[in-house]
């Protein structure tokens, strides 16, 4: 399109791009010289400027082109709405590690449920300095899943956000993890305490023993499937 447009959709509940290398999603981060005319034109200019043309969005799922691009933009305005996220690292090099795009969680304040999909690096989940950014950030999820994560082992890795977001959730889903052979590496102190939904299928290595020790009384569900390995 020859001419400057911008997209608003005030009532947009849930918004979903995958597998969209070509597309100018967000607006990314400008270079200080760089012209305003050509960070306009037909080939830079991103489908969605600004957030606050998308105020109302419940649920929004991406892949890593478009996750990393939101991240690193310059955007002001917070999702205050969003409660449900997709981020799907599919398209990610061999040898990159993505971060936790802690940048995007901070402009959605109230998300409760975070799914995160065919990840092949544990860099994601871990933290390099002693803050408590990455857990006050996500201390109100209610629901995670964890589908194809490589090289995933247990799920309390050590200095790792996920010992603290653990701790309050109340439905975990793990699927598609052929490395994991245990929900906690003993010992540890995680407590499942506000758990009441524990779904996990197709991670073949997994023992069945541990669900006695990590699972609380309070759960009501617990579901297991496709464990070839299962004892």
């Amino acid at each position: 399109y020859p001419e400057i447009f911008t997209v608003v959709c005030p009532k947009l509940s849930s918004f979903s791009v995958l597998d969209c290398p070509k597309l100018e999603l967000f607006q990314g981060a400008r270079a200080e010289d760089e012209d305003e005319s050509i960070s306009t034109s037909t080939y830079r200019q991103p489908l969605i400027p600004n957030l606050d043309t998308i105020p109302m969005l419940e649920e929004l799922y991406l892949d890593w082109k478009h996750i990393s691009v939101l991240r690193l933009g310059q955007q002001s305005e917070d999702l205050k709405y969003l409660k449900k996220t997709l981020l799907y690292f599919n398209d990610v090099e061999e040898n990159e590690k993505p971060p936790l795009p802690l940048e995007i969680f901070e402009k959605v304040p109230n998300l409760q449920d975070l799914q995160l999909g065919w990840i092949n690096s544990l860099e994601i989940f871990l933290i390099k300095n002693t803050n408590t950014r990455a857990h006050k950030i996500l201390g109100q999820l209610k629901i995670l899943t964890l589908d194809t994560v490589s090289e995933l082992h247990y799920i309390n890795l050590e200095d790792s956000w996920l010992n603290t977001v653990i701790e309050k959730l109340h439905n975990l889903k793990v699927s598609n993890c052929p490395d994991l052979k245990n929900l906690i590496h003993s010992p540890c102190a995680v407590s499942f305490s506000c758990m009441k939904e524990l779904h996990i299928s197709g991670c073949h290595g997994l023992r069945q023993w541990e669900f006695a020790v990590t699972v609380s009384d309070s759960s009501e569900h617990m579901a297991v499937s496709q464990g070839k390995d299962f004892i």
